[in-house]
């Protein structure tokens, strides 16, 4: 357990009633994998009490959960605000590699944004959401630890520890997906989309990245699964989903389906429904056909 070596920061009756709140209620709402839990109950806490970027990011998420559970009171919303905004302060002076106050308070932040892009009644703001976290973090190793205990946050070994641990029925994927890139696919309409190879490829690659995101979600690292689809889908694929062509819609409802099945624990992702029904209004009734499939062989395994 790491111990603080400095004074802690000084902390208000708020600030304190944020961190209990973090500790016996947001902490095990993130991730309900049990292998989290000691760590984000016990020892980001701790981490963060010397550690100003960490403890604000941290602070923010939990006052921003406290004003959707008690909208009527203004404070937890200004306190989200001040928390959020004093960690944007301090994100300028830190190195980012390497540290991993560093990389744990923008992993937070990104967290209140994506938060707030799932909760937020303007639909758009789901894409705005995606593609503000495809920008954070894309093609960038922020997930790198020098503290041994956080090794296993690394996308890369998450991967590597979860092959082949996959086997209950609610671990499968939508199979027809994975032709969503393909031309001469009977199942997607307007073929003529995929003659441009990186087009084709941007589909392709994000079929993947949304099948790995599906793993993290089935196995309960519902956050980190939410994080890193936009974390890893390519900037062509970004792009085709903010000028909401039909195929990367499809890719996008199922991403809200994906963490609309959730435990309901995760309540930042409890919008994803209505994300849905919101995707599922902008399409015509062609592409409507193609959500969902419901033909012998509809879903496949998520580790092969």
């Amino acid at each position: 357990m790491y111990t603080p070596i400095s004074a802690p920061l000084p902390m208000n009756i708020i600030s304190m009633r944020l961190m209990h709140h973090w500790t016996t209620v947001l902490s095990s709402s993130l991730a309900t994998a049990p292998v989290n839990i000691p760590l984000l109950q016990h020892h980001f806490p701790q981490l963060a009490f010397d550690r100003p970027f960490l403890l604000h990011s941290m602070l923010a998420l939990s006052a921003f959960h406290l004003s959707l559970v008690y909208p009527e009171s203004r404070e937890n919303a200004l306190s989200a605000t001040l928390h959020r905004q004093s960690a944007l302060s301090l994100l300028t002076s830190l190195s980012i590699g390497g540290f991993d106050q560093s990389v744990l308070g923008i992993a937070f932040l990104t967290t209140t944004t994506m938060t707030n892009g799932f909760n937020s009644p303007q639909h758009h703001n789901l894409i705005a959401m995606l593609t503000t976290i495809h920008n954070i973090f894309h093609g960038k190793n922020y997930f790198i630890f020098c503290d041994q205990t956080f090794l296993g946050l690394n996308f890369t070994s998450f991967l590597s520890q979860l092959q082949g641990d996959v086997g209950a029925p609610n671990n499968l994927f939508p199979a027809h997906l994975l032709q969503i890139h393909l031309p001469d696919s009977e199942i997607f309409p307007e073929p003529e989309e995929l003659a441009n190879p990186r087009v084709s490829d941007a589909y392709r690659s994000a079929v993947v990245t949304l099948r790995t995101a599906w793993l993290f979600v089935s196995l309960g690292f519902e956050s980190f699964g939410a994080v890193s689809w936009p974390e890893n889908f390519s900037d062509k694929f970004c792009a085709l989903l903010n000028e909401k062509r039909p195929r990367a819609l499809v890719l996008l409802y199922h991403y809200c389906a994906m963490l609309a099945g959730t435990s309901p624990a995760c309540w930042w992702a409890r919008r994803s429904g209505q994300h849905m029904d919101w995707i599922r209004g902008v399409l015509d009734e062609q592409w409507r056909a193609c959500l969902h499939m419901e033909t012998a062989g509809a879903l496949v395994e998520l580790v092969e």
